[in-house]
């Protein structure tokens, strides 16, 4: 048997590796090959989602049998399913000019530009094809979809409704339907429309799986796990079932997402889809009391992304976390481009994702780059809100100014403890406070004490976006201040229906949201960017101090002692921060740093401490400067470590994204902190803290200060005596510990931002 007859068998029986190694034996031996056999064993490899391979024979294929429709319109498919854009519309456009007649690359050009975002450029592929064919049910639904980015949603859901005019049973044509009549706050049509499906559909599970996400978009999201449990009561084993309740309750009930997503694996083991979301739970559980999970967590991303090359955009989000997670930043930076993640991330709704692009900025281009994403994202949710506005009634006469608080963190919480002076110290006959949350939890004590020092604490868990605006509307406020962009059950699109008639950020996101909505940004002189262009907002700028440590912040935790260089004559540097913010080039300031410090050490106090992997890639990145690993420490903890302190002489920041809470509390525990500052707000939260604590030497401008400045203070064995023993004191009287001018000063800005 000739080896392309050997190739032709091996791809009728499926065996893709056989295929290829068919071919590669006839090429090698200059043996006639059709390039319509490589463009079916390239057709064989993007199916089986491995278009690295199908990239690599279709250019082999190109180069051994010259220019070819077939294999160039599967190079174009192959670099589309890699988000390589501008290269698949040279391959799709060179197949198009080598057959003009046939549609095939323009429907592939239309996909890519909708996988682009690129709504213009989509239609006008479409206005073509579909004169051509105007009963083409796929057509029409991508036609859908570039009137989505375009903006025209009346348009995209008659499209889908053409869609379905020409195939009923097009389930993608239902579903995408109904997601945009949920997205245009529409909950009800949404849930007819999905209705409607059941008749050329019955019992579809696609069908049940997005009345769940419906459901969940309209707040209900107990009705969506009834949902998906009843599904599962018809058939255990329906995996689908299984991976929806894991994500719905990843945030409410970790233990039986956990359960449900291993026994979605259990149903089906071979989908990398349901060891992803068993993975992500993994991880999430690692961060709270189960160490042992950490370590399969990244085995499972470690093989998902073994085979090298960007990983499937859309599971990128996932994986860079849990590799960043477990201390491998090389793997995790290697999951996907700066800009093609973060386009991808904005365009899809999540920004809670671009959080992560944070500590990847490395230039110029890249804060730029940065706050183009953020703008992204707002684009959708400003037109939506556009066609959706909120009453808000004219301001009646009052003596008071009502100002509001959008967050769902003012708890036992980072952002709780230092927004929590505001509500002790406000003047109450100038100012009616209210709060808006939507945590689905119980209320705990330092939430009952906000809302019994304000005028109203409204709890609205799961409301959909434009129903929350309009309740905040209803409060008539002078003005609306968020306090976490979309970190984990922040609503800040509420912001764009612009339920108040002034609107602002401050504390908990340290970058603009991106909603031109929200007119201005609480910053102070340290924080404040040096380019006004790298702000969606207007600045309002604090006199000193852009947070304060309020009376319930850190007083329950004991000093810590002398420091430890005092008793054992070695210095040890350390870190409590979060390994999501950790880079390479950071990790290597920080052993640079040990490397030149004789008698030095580097403890690392994290949850992740307990996972080998992390132990692993910690030593790992210090033995490349030279540093042993028996000098690289690790302290597990658990809500426990600002105990830890006590073993630790100097705390070394990250950066480009600084610490905010961890570098208080390191100070407040009598601990130094050298940090780095950039140009960006998000490289400048531990400058700020520093300069207020009258510690602003600390900061440099530079990696090479950075670690100069780091190796000078541990040489300095009685200044760091002094800090240990001085440090809350100062922190106490400086601007940082002035709650109730702080508090003054806030509200004194507030004030005048409503007068304007």
């Amino acid at each position: 048997m000739t080896s392309p007859v050997g190739a032709e068998a091996a791809l009728a029986a499926g065996d893709l590796g056989g295929a290829a190694q068919a071919l590669d034996a006839a090429l090698a031996a200059g043996e006639p090959v059709a390039a319509g056999l490589i463009a079916r064993l390239c057709a064989g490899f993007i199916q089986t989602g491995r278009v690295d391979a199908a990239e690599a024979w279709a250019r082999r294929g190109l180069e051994t049998l010259g220019e070819d429709f077939d294999l160039q319109q599967a190079l174009g498919v192959a670099l589309r399913r890699q988000r390589r854009f501008d290269e698949a519309v040279e391959a799709l456009t060179t197949a198009h000019t080598l057959r003009l007649g046939d549609p095939g690359p323009l429907y592939n050009l239309a996909n890519v530009h909708n996988d682009r975002g690129d709504g213009v450029a989509a239609a006008e592929i479409l206005d073509q094809l579909l004169a051509a064919y105007p009963d083409d049910a796929q057509l029409h639904h991508m036609m859908g979809r570039a009137q989505r980015h375009l903006g025209e949603l009346e348009a995209a859901d008659a499209a889908l409704a053409e869609a379905l005019r020409c195939d009923p049973r097009f389930i993608e044509a239902w579903r995408d339907r109904a997601m945009l009549a949920s997205e245009r706050q529409r909950h009800k049509e949404a849930l007819a429309i999905l209705d409607a499906a059941q008749g050329p559909l019955p019992d579809a599970p696609r069908l049940v799986e997005r009345r769940a996400e419906v459901l969940i978009r309209a707040g209900r999201a107990d009705e969506a796990r009834a949902c998906l449990e009843a599904a599962l009561r018809t058939r255990s084993d329906a995996a689908w079932a299984h991976l929806q309740l894991a994500r719905l309750l990843l945030d409410t009930d970790l233990a039986s997402a956990l359960a449900h997503a291993e026994r979605g694996v259990a149903a089906a083991p071979n989908s990398a889809l349901h060891r992803l979301a068993l993975a992500h739970a993994q991880s999430r559980a690692a961060g709270v009391g189960r160490a042992d999970l950490l370590q399969p967590a990244y085995e499972a991303a470690r093989a998902m992304t073994a085979r090298g090359g960007p990983a499937p955009v859309e599971h990128a989000f996932v994986l860079r976390g849990i590799l960043a997670q477990a201390g491998d930043v090389d793997a995790a930076e290697a999951v996907g481009g700066f800009e093609t993640l973060g386009r991808y991330w904005a365009l899809n709704g999540q920004h809670a994702a671009l959080l992560s692009q944070l500590p990847r900025v490395r230039t110029a281009q890249d804060r730029r780059e940065l706050l183009h994403q953020h703008r992204m994202w707002a684009a959708p949710i400003e037109r939506r809100a556009a066609r959706n506005p909120v009453e808000r009634r004219p301001r009646a006469p009052r003596d008071k100014l009502r100002i509001g608080f959008l967050s769902s963190d003012l708890r036992r919480h980072a952002v709780g403890h230092f927004a929590q002076a505001l509500f002790e110290h406000y003047d109450r006959d100038r100012f009616d406070l209210y709060a808006y949350s939507f945590f689905p939890g119980e209320a705990d004590a330092v939430q009952a004490r906000i809302a019994g020092q304000i005028a109203g604490f409204r709890v609205m868990p799961g409301a959909a976006e434009r129903d929350a605006a309009q309740a905040i509307a209803a409060d008539g406020l002078d003005m609306l201040i968020e306090l976490g962009a979309t970190t984990r059950w922040n609503h800040v699109q509420v912001m764009a229906y612009r339920p108040a008639r002034v609107q602002a950020s401050w504390l908990g996101y340290p970058h603009s949201v991106g909603l031109a909505d929200i007119d201005h940004l609480i910053l102070d002189p340290h924080l404040r960017p040096s380019d006004p262009a790298l702000l969606v907002e207007r600045p309002l700028i604090m006199p000193s101090t852009w947070l304060a440590l309020g009376a319930q912040a850190f007083t329950d935790h004991p000093p810590v002692g002398a420091p430890p260089q005092e008793t054992n004559r070695l210095i040890t540097f350390g870190t409590a921060n979060n390994p999501n913010k950790y880079t390479r080039p950071m990790l290597q300031a920080w052993a640079q740093v040990v490397a030149r410090t004789p008698d030095s050490r580097f403890l690392f106090v994290r949850p992740e401490a307990a996972a080998p992997a992390f132990r692993d890639n910690m030593r790992r990145a210090f033995a490349e400067a030279g540093v042993a690993e028996q000098r690289v420490l690790f302290q597990p903890s658990w809500g426990d470590h600002l105990q830890h302190y006590g073993r630790m002489d100097v705390s070394l920041d990250t950066f480009p994204l600084t610490g905010g809470t961890t570098t208080c509390e390191a100070l407040w525990m009598g601990v130094p902190v050298i940090s780095l500052r950039g140009e960006a707000v998000f490289e400048r939260l531990s400058h700020s803290i520093l300069t207020n604590a009258g510690l602003g030497e600390l900061s440099s401008a530079s990696v090479e200060g950075f670690v100069e400045t780091a190796v000078a203070l541990a040489a300095d064995r009685a200044r760091l005596t002094g800090l240990r023993a001085t440090l809350r004191q100062r922190l106490r009287a400086s601007p940082l510990g002035q709650s109730e001018t702080f508090t003054h000063d806030f509200f004194d800005l507030v004030s005048r931002a409503t007068s304007t």
